[in-house]
């Protein structure tokens, strides 16, 4: 066995959990910022009030308006659901390269199975009830409430409408190059599967 391979093996385990860790950050930063977003659409002047007094609670007495706080959230939503869909990316690319490197070292001798074989190829209910959860559930909730704001509040030419529609556009372009190249992933997936049945 090629201990050069299997501390690099190390290493992109450490690395993919590192990873997982940052994503489940940025997801919890995605849903309260897409949280608070949408609540501007049912009572601005309440998330407005609401934001004042917590920057009040850390010493700034600022007076900013609800259509500059809204602005500034949609650029965070999209900055936060970039840095998501670039972990999601990651991962998942890790999981096929991982995968690849355990085949490997198998055949050097060394039988590593990180989390079992049941884990990424014949998954159990749970396992992919949560994955869908990541993937698909959440990202199609937010695309809709992003869409109900959008829609609720119409379009106006001035500059904060601008920023609220770019980013929705680019959000929604994102979330359907993301669901493309999940289409990809599982194609991996499902080849790896077959070649693993096969040997």
């Amino acid at each position: 066995m090629s201990d050069s391979l299997y501390d690099h093996y190390k290493d992109t385990c450490q690395t993919q959990h590192a990873a997982c860790s940052l994503r489940n950050k940025f997801f919890l930063a995605l849903l309260v910022l897409v949280f608070v977003l949408g609540a501007f659409t049912f009572d601005p002047q309440g998330c407005q009030d609401a934001a004042a007094a917590v920057l009040a609670g850390y010493g700034f007495n600022l007076s900013v308006s609800g259509r500059v706080m809204q602005a500034l959230l949609w650029v965070g939503v999209l900055y936060t659901y970039i840095r998501y869909l670039q972990l999601m990316t990651t991962i998942e690319r890790d999981y096929l390269y991982l995968n690849k490197l355990e085949r490997e070292l198998k055949r050097q001798g060394c039988p590593i199975d990180r989390e079992g074989s049941d884990y990424s190829m014949g998954w159990p209910l749970l396992s992919k009830a949560i994955d869908l959860l990541y993937k698909l559930f959440f990202i199609a909730l937010f695309e809709v409430v992003l869409l109900t704001k959008a829609f609720t509040e119409g379009f106006t030419i001035d500059v904060f409408s601008l920023i609220d529609w770019a980013a929705l556009v680019l959000f929604t372009t994102l979330t359907v190059l993301y669901w493309i190249y999940l289409w990809d992933v599982n194609k991996a997936y499902d080849k790896m599967s077959e070649e693993d049945e096969e040997l």
